[in-house]
Parts: structure tokens; sequence; C-alpha cells
């Protein structure tokens, strides 16, 4: 039986899945199939590749939001144009990423007498993929907190392989663009209360058999109290 969080919970889990087949009191996530007559009522529609007419075409066969992806990485003007047609309540991005890749280089300029390797990504970060996985380069992150700056208000991270290494860059992510992150993964991530707990993560989307009574409840208790802070007069 599927269940909705909590009230006193301030984490929310949306459901990918199909329009009629979503677990109810869950936002409906889909990606777009692309189809001419596309099925989409009430949902969230990532579009990997899509441009601002099939946004348009999506939007008026129902639904609630479109994510824009590779289309609006490689342009970010579409970004805005999207927000000023659409609104900014019916416009997300759609950002898979992955770790960005550390080489090594021999720097042999800072010092005359002798030469030393160091990184090319000497920070844990993400990167940006496009929608056949090519890497970017761009740091997600960062990216991610432009888009905010612009005024959108949903960004989807779908992280490919992510470990317990990225919960630092999530939990800071998190603090900084709050509610407008949400979080999704493209493969096995750990347990997603991690992500929780320490990633500060506190909008998900996972498969809708997943939103049962018992994993919400458990989700739902990895997020941290805050303790009641208390006064005194005189």
């Amino acid at each position: 039986m599927n269940a909705a969080l909590p009230s006193a919970a301030t984490l929310t889990v949306g459901a990918w899945s199909a329009p009629g087949f979503a677990p109810p009191d869950h936002p409906l996530f889909m990606f777009d199939d692309e189809t001419g007559a596309p099925v989409c009522a009430g949902a969230h529609v990532v579009m990997e590749r899509g441009t601002l007419a099939r946004a348009d075409t999506l939007l008026a066969a129902g639904a609630r939001r479109v994510l824009l992806g590779e289309t609006a990485l490689l342009d970010t003007a579409l970004v805005q144009e999207a927000i000023a047609r659409f609104g900014a309540q019916r416009v997300g991005l759609w950002l898979p990423a992955r770790r960005m890749e550390v080489s090594w280089s021999i720097n042999r300029e800072s010092n005359a007498d002798f030469s030393f390797i160091m990184p090319t990504c000497p920070v844990p970060r993400w990167e940006l993929l496009l929608a056949d996985g090519t890497g970017t380069g761009t740091d997600a992150a960062w990216f991610a907190r432009e888009m905010a700056r612009l005024g959108v208000e949903q960004l989807l991270l779908s992280l490919h392989q992510a470990t317990e290494d990225d919960l630092g860059i999530c939990a800071e992510l998190s603090e900084e663009i709050g509610d407008r992150l949400w979080l999704t993964f493209a493969d096995a991530a750990g347990d997603p209360a991690e992500w929780i707990r320490d990633g500060g993560a506190r909008q998900l989307v996972v498969n809708a058999d997943t939103c049962t009574a018992v994993e919400l409840e458990r989700l739902a208790a990895a997020v941290p109290t805050v303790a009641p802070t208390t006064t005194q007069d005189g």
C-alpha cells in the first residue's frame, strides 16, 4: 500500500512512472516519449533533447512542468526564453552528472628547481553530461547555482555512479539552493537515506515501486531533527 510521508517530515518523494500508474500523493516524473500525441497529464516531463516547440506541445497536453535537458545546457539563453514564455512554475532543468575525472600533470613553471605532479581537479566535483553520456567538463554544482540565480525553480540532478564521497558536494549544493534541488540516481547509489541525512537532499525522485509506506517512513526518519530553540526573558 502506498502512503504519503508523515506530515512532520520535511521531505518530498516523487515517482518515476507513467500517467495513471503513479502512487497517490507523490509528484509524477516521466521522460518524454517524443510521440506526436504525448500522454503526460500532471507530470513533470524530462526532455533530454527537446526544443521549446516540443515543450509547448507537452504543456498543451497537460504536463505540469517540462524539464529542459541538453538543449538548455548548450544554449542557456533558452532557459530565460522558456521562463518568459511559459512561466517559472512550468519550467525546470534536467541535469545528468557524474564525478569529474581527475587527471595529473607535471608542473614545471611554479618552481625552477623542481617539477611536481598536480591534479586538474583537486576537489570533488560533478560534471554535466550530454544526452548520450558524453562529459562536458562543466561543473554541475556551479551550473545549478547559476540557473537558480536566473530563476529556475526546479533542478533535477541525475547522478551516475555516485558514492558516499559525493555526499559533501550534495550537502553544499542543498544548502545553497534549497528546495530548488531535486535528486535522482541513474544507477545504484547506495542508501537514499544517506543522501537525506548526510547530503541534505530533501526532494528525491525514485521508482514508483519504492514508494511503499515502510520505505517512506524510513526515509522520513533520516531527516535530521532540529532541536527546538528556547528563549529566556530578563
